[in-house]
């Protein structure tokens, strides 16, 4: 029985507010070492697209992650990063208990904008737009 998957299923794109917020769906139970690598890359092709296309934000879901690493942090640190220089405001929601309080332990909390729901997520993006 593996416990700790050592590849990625990725993530799933949905387009809310006519194009302009990118709702990326994380698709892993675990954003660790092993898939953040893959999943960086991807994540940064990803929101260059959408930038592209016109989009002003990208909201990471992150219902489906229970489990985060010191690297699974790094990924979202650099989506945010990457947004940030493309003029592409970023969010994070749905985050389980176990990753809100890494994110409070490494004092990130009050540089991302962090949303309980994804209603709330694309609301708050979409009105900063």
């Amino acid at each position: 029985m593996e416990i700790v998957s050592k590849s990625t299923k990725g993530f799933t794109v949905d387009l809310r507010e006519g194009g302009k917020i990118a709702v990326v769906r994380f698709l892993d139970r675990n954003l660790n070492f092993h898939v953040s690598e893959t999943l960086r890359d991807d994540l940064k092709r990803t929101i260059d697209e959408r930038a592209r296309a016109g989009a002003s934000a990208v909201l990471l879901d992150l219902g489906e992650v229970g489990v985060v690493d010191s690297c699974g942090v790094g990924v979202v640190i650099a989506a945010c990063n990457h947004a940030s220089s493309l003029g592409v405001s970023l969010g994070i929601c749905r985050v389980s208990t176990f990753i809100d309080r890494v994110l409070e332990v490494m004092r990130l909390k009050r540089h991302l904008r962090i949303y309980a729901t994804e209603e709330e997520g694309v609301a708050a993006l979409s009105a900063r737009s």
